[in-house]
């Protein structure tokens, strides 16, 4: 199915209105990839990428450069899919109570059995060490009103993605050091006013042949990246010679543990995506597939570790971090100027290309417009259609899954308890009737639900009570939502506070609701 009018439509073809007009370049990647390369924060990201792991694959551009995308043929694009998207280059996962037998069974006959195995290389190189640090300055296409501000973001090759160990250790250091109130380096960059704020590539990244920490500013100024250079090392330094905060670190622990243990789609994709991205995090690159689903070992060794002081994770931080010379500055600029004339390299490119183009060559171009247009334009017929696998109402479960419940009572409020599997969480919502609430107030709940988390409580500060939160919870938040009896058409105002906590935290979470 690969044709040369997919080819022409999804990658790219010229374009000709008649054979007097000038040559135009169309294809959906081809101008998807023009609004990636004029978007500044996708050229902070992809360039710190490439020039941290310069003799990778990860030093281009997977999505093509609109520069070199008129270099790929159709007879190139069809080599390139038929030897990497070969199923002896796939990785397959099963999800979900199913006839293991019976699927495998399915796959076989309908797709495997259809193919020769081939042996074939798509290993992701690993980026040999630096032996010492290096940095990268560059302007990119940015918006007019942030013209000569930079993001300023110092990134380290921090582990092997195979290495079930080190990756959790990242995960909870990135955790501890930028991702709450009391983090100790997402505090010192804020309060440097070196920088507009966190740019988006701080933090932890375990997707990766080599998994990557950042830490830096956006919308600073080029000639403060020295001192933001030096505020990161400095902080880090601090926090290592001082031994680490214990609680922080054991709430960015548990934190990390409820993202292990919560079966939820997380708002993003299902579960059964999100374990096989777990698996792939490691079996693409050579790895077992179970090094990151089998995280109880790893999150026991930490556990057991900062059950006697925080001396492992500060030994981590300064071999992967500090001590590190695997670590990039980037400086990377916006330039309106540059963006300006990126809007005018396709037309650029389209000149240099067909410059010597006959009468020909422009009259085979109008025909090939006019049969892409006209194909765009046909309409889908039942045959097209037929191909596609469609559910039937009788696939449909009649009913939806029924949960049992108990009614019993919790500090003389009736409560409901549904006994679910939930690896080891517990989940609470407490509902207050807000029809009650004076109609002049209304307009005010919203910005009370909001800061009703995030301020103190109980005599506790709000950094106290922010603690408290990450280390007896999983999170606590709010919402309000409206309800109508479907037989009395009554309708409810309701208020909730929603908290999660592991089992044997469970009365310190009703404990801050309390409080709350």
């Amino acid at each position: 199915l690969l044709t040369e009018q997919t080819f022409r439509q999804e990658g790219w073809h010229f374009e000709l209105e008649n054979v007097e007009s000038p040559v135009s370049i169309k294809g959906i990647v081809y101008n998807e990839m023009k609004g990636v390369f004029s978007d500044f924060r996708n050229h902070v990201a992809r360039r710190t990428m490439g020039a941290l792991f310069p003799d990778t694959t990860y030093a281009w551009e997977s999505g093509g450069d609109p520069d070199h995308i008129t270099d790929l043929t159709l007879e190139g694009f069809r080599d390139f899919h038929a030897k990497f998207y070969h199923p002896s280059n796939s990785f397959i996962v099963l999800f979900g109570n199913i006839p293991s037998e019976k699927t495998l069974a399915f796959l076989d006959d309908r797709y495997l059995s259809n193919f020769t195995k081939r042996e074939l290389d798509s290993t992701i190189a690993i980026q040999p060490d630096w032996a010492e640090p290096r940095e990268l300055r560059m302007s990119v296409p940015g918006a007019k009103e942030d013209d000569d501000l930079a993001s300023i973001i110092m990134t380290w090759k921090f582990c092997d993605a195979t290495n079930a160990l080190d990756a959790l250790t990242g995960r909870v250091l990135s955790h501890y050091l930028f991702d709450n109130e009391s983090s100790p380096l997402r505090r010192a960059l804020m309060d440097s006013e070196l920088g507009e704020d966190i740019d988006d590539s701080t933090g932890f990244d375990p997707d990766l042949s080599s998994c990557t920490m950042g830490a830096g500013l956006r919308k600073c100024k080029p000639e403060n990246a020295d001192k933001i250079a030096a505020l990161i090392l400095d902080t880090l330094r601090l926090e290592i010679e001082k031994g680490l905060d214990a609680e922080v670190l054991e709430g960015s622990l548990r934190t990390i543990e409820f993202r292990l243990r919560e079966i939820t789609d997380g708002g993003h994709f299902p579960y059964s995506i999100m374990l096989a991205e777990r698996a792939y995090r490691s079996w693409i690159y050579g790895g077992d597939p179970l090094t990151h689903l089998k995280f109880e070992a790893p999150l026991s060794k930490l556990k057991s570790e900062l059950a006697n002081g925080t001396g492992f994770f500060v030994d981590k931080m300064r071999k992967l971090l500090l001590d590190n010379p695997h670590r990039l500055l980037s400086v990377i600029t916006a330039s309106h100027e540059l963006g300006e004339s990126l809007g005018k390299r396709t037309e650029k490119q389209a000149a240099e290309l067909s410059a010597n183009f006959t009468v020909a060559d422009k009259q085979r171009i109008l025909d090939e417009t006019r049969k892409l247009t006209a194909e765009q334009k046909r309409e889908i017929t039942e045959t097209d259609l037929s191909c596609l696998p469609k559910l039937n109402l009788i696939d449909l479960p009649r009913e939806g899954e029924k949960v049992s419940k108990e009614k019993t009572q919790i500090d003389g409020c009736d409560a409901y308890l549904y006994p679910l599997f939930t690896a080891g969480i517990s989940y609470l919502d407490l509902a207050f009737d807000m029809r009650s609430l004076p109609a002049d107030l209304l307009p005010f709940f919203p910005l009370y639900e909001e800061m009703l988390t995030r301020c103190g409580a109980a005599g506790h500060s709000a950094s106290e009570m922010a603690r408290r939160t990450t280390l007896s919870s999983g999170g606590i938040s709010t919402t309000d939502f409206t309800a109508t009896h479907f037989k009395t058409s009554e309708t409810v105002f309701n208020g909730m506070i929603r908290g999660k906590a592991l089992y044997e935290r469970f009365d310190e979470m009703l404990s801050i609701f309390h409080d709350i």
